[in-house]
């Protein structure tokens, strides 16, 4: 899990570069949001919490850091660009949850504020007990995210702390908690057969992802007979690139360096926009200029960034949450007490 969220945050700097990426760009888009609520899915067979419980853990866990990053970026841009009004006018975005593309100051920041919001959605979900009803109920936030809101949220999204958006991706938390197991079960196993078939699924995977990195989809000609189809594979083509990820994630299992990447995709979430400004202000203190113009340079920069966020931001960050985290739990169980 940690490998694949290394990859995941990896894949996300390389897209956010864009063109400059290369094929890379429309092959990143096409599944590495769609894999992070995957995994935050998987994680969720190991929530056991009740519903408050979980909503008290998902405020610390995640609206506490998701605040802290945005608040940094915008100090960060407004000192940048040195004005106050900078600040006062992104306060008020920041307060409607970060809707996806309306802001420059945080990057993927939105996906925590929609991660936020599936998992509580989730947590009410996962109360339905059967899994096949779990999964209906999701597709039918799908379809209805696709049909019945205008523009869908995947042209315009624009609901509060992205509600439209997450009525999109729950579909994948739900496919991450329901396929956790036999994903795990099959990549474990020590059975000729079932070696077979997980080696035939991962090469299936990799010659459908293959075509989509080099921008040509296989299944283009059923994806076009009409719109439901269609949409029903918004759902299915992510998953090829995501179980490749997962299987190689697998196999790189115990690589120091991308477990502790993964670890600390929070972390690389929440500092991508500073990061990627920053390192180029402090090099042209020294006349030092970065010009990204090939492919091969995006994926190099792209880690060395990765590596810098762990290195150099995260430790006194992290400080500074778990801090954050402490005092309003303390507060919280306080206010319990009283109550």
């Amino acid at each position: 899990m940690d490998v694949a969220k290394c990859f995941g945050m990896f894949f996300i700097y390389l897209g956010h570069y864009g063109v400059v990426t290369g094929n890379a760009y429309n092959w990143v888009f096409s599944f590495h949001v769609c894999l992070f609520f995957y995994l935050s899915g998987c994680l969720e067979n190991f929530n056991h919490k009740t519903i408050l419980e979980n909503i008290q853990k998902k405020v610390i866990n995640i609206l506490i850091p998701f605040f802290f990053f945005a608040i940094l970026g915008i100090l960060y841009n407004a000192v940048l660009i040195n004005t106050n009004v900078y600040i006062h006018e992104n306060l008020m975005l920041l307060l409607k949850g970060d809707i996806r593309n309306h802001i420059n100051f945080g990057g993927g920041l939105w996906f925590l504020s929609c991660l936020f919001v599936i998992e509580i959605l989730f947590s009410f979900i996962k109360k339905m007990n059967k899994k096949i009803i779990i999964f209906i109920t999701c597709l039918i936030l799908f379809m209805f995210s696709q049909f019945l809101i205008s523009p869908p949220p995947t042209v315009q999204p624009s609901w509060y702390w992205n509600i439209d958006s997450a009525l999109y991706y729950t579909i994948f938390y739900c496919i991450g908690f329901i396929t956790y197991e036999p994903v795990l079960k099959l990549f474990r196993s020590k059975k000729s057969l079932v070696k077979w078939i997980s080696n035939i699924a991962l090469l299936l995977c990799f010659i459908y992802s293959f075509s989509l990195f080099w921008q040509n989809n296989l299944l283009s000609k059923i994806i076009g007979l009409n719109d439901i189809i269609g949409k029903m594979f918004e759902i299915i083509t992510p998953l090829p690139s995501i179980f490749l990820v997962l299987r190689v994630s697998y196999f790189l299992s115990g690589v120091e360096i991308l477990e502790r990447l993964g670890r600390a995709s929070l972390y690389l979430c929440g500092n991508e926009f500073i990061i990627k400004e920053l390192v180029p202000q402090i090099l042209g203190i020294f006349n030092i200029s970065i010009t990204i113009s090939t492919t091969i340079q995006a994926y190099i920069y792209c880690f060395w960034l990765l590596c810098l966020v762990e290195k150099l931001l995260m430790p006194s960050e992290k400080l500074i949450i778990e801090k954050l985290q402490n005092e309003t739990s303390s507060l919280v169980k306080m206010l319990l007490q009283c109550k």
